[in-house]
């Protein structure tokens, strides 16, 4: 009748697959009514999404994937609606960089002498690295802090978007919307330029989490991919919250090779008790859009969707 039982919200958010515009439903929140779930309720809404908008995108947790897994089934039974119905997902692993190696320790173990040895041990560590050489540099690169992004950030995103086969819309009036128009966060953008072009961009904030300050990596895009640009600006970034105070740096999702580099930068993969996925679904006949179910192929970030928006 009149009374709302279940309901899932979503977004839309623009994407190049294989180099055409398209506009993908985000799937954000999903909630059933206690009295009416076990009847599939939560499939219905996702089936009713995915065939309505051909592509869809989430972040999903174990519940949630729980009913995703259902999903291929569902929809080959609607053939003569989605002929070509295909779904993909990841498992999200996120890298965390402790800065405060004794609080971390502490708080994971509760056990203050471990906090103390693991301090020592990350002193230890910052001294080799000191002994081992200076913070990198490229010839002709310069790294800063931008208040927002220029015209020249588009001539980035036409030349870098060319090398993913899938990757969110990254253009001038995204940026600057997507990270200046929020009004519950503040972040901070750091530019690469080559002489007078953006050769790459990294986006972080910092937000406080049971009272402590966390730095998170939000956003980032280099052209090809070059990992010595991104050190630059990680490293930067990195500085810039230390002296901020942050106990740890987050950065929820990075693709290959830039995960790597993360890796290298002394970023450690943490997994949860509760996993998390990102997933992606396409039920549009096009042909050309079957790479967008294969989600390790995205080039994606945590500033992608709605997963940031949570804290």
């Amino acid at each position: 009748a009149d009374k709302v039982v279940a309901m899932e919200g979503s977004l839309p958010q623009a994407f190049l697959v294989n180099g055409t515009r398209q506009l993908v439903s985000v799937q954000c929140d999903l909630a059933v009514h206690p009295d009416y779930r076990g009847r599939g309720l939560s499939m219905k809404l996702l089936l009713r999404i995915a065939l309505e908008h051909g592509l869809t995108m989430s972040w999903s947790n174990l519940n949630s994937r729980r009913v995703g897994m259902g999903w291929p089934g569902k929809v080959s039974r609607q053939r003569s609606l989605s002929p070509t119905s295909r779904w993909g997902y990841v498992r999200v692993v996120p890298l965390v960089k402790p800065i405060d190696w004794a609080y971390l320790a502490h708080r994971a173990t509760g056990i203050r002498l471990l906090g103390n040895a693991a301090a020592a041990v990350a002193a230890g560590a910052r001294r080799l690295r000191s002994t081992l050489g200076k913070t990198p540099a490229l010839p002709g690169v310069e790294v800063f802090q931008a208040e927002s992004f220029d015209s020249r950030i588009d001539d980035l995103w036409h030349r870098a978007s060319r090398e993913h086969p899938v990757i969110g819309v990254r253009d001038q009036s995204y940026l600057n919307w997507r990270f200046g128009a929020r009004p519950d966060a503040s972040y901070i953008r750091l530019i690469a330029t080559r002489g007078s072009n953006i050769i790459g961009y990294l986006v972080f904030r910092i937000a406080e989490q049971e009272g402590e300050r966390w730095g998170y990596i939000v956003d980032f895009l280099v052209e090809a991919n070059d990992t010595s640009v991104f050190e630059l600006m990680l490293l930067d970034a990195e500085q810039r919250m230390t002296r901020e105070g942050v106990k740890g740096v987050v950065c929820v999702i990075a693709m290959p090779p830039l995960r790597g580099e993360l890796r290298r930068q002394g970023f450690y993969p943490a997994f949860f008790r509760t996993p998390a996925y990102l997933g992606g679904s396409v039920t549009s006949p096009d042909p050309d859009l079957k790479v967008y179910a294969e989600v390790r192929k995205w080039f994606v970030t945590s500033g992608d969707g709605d997963v940031e928006m949570s804290f």
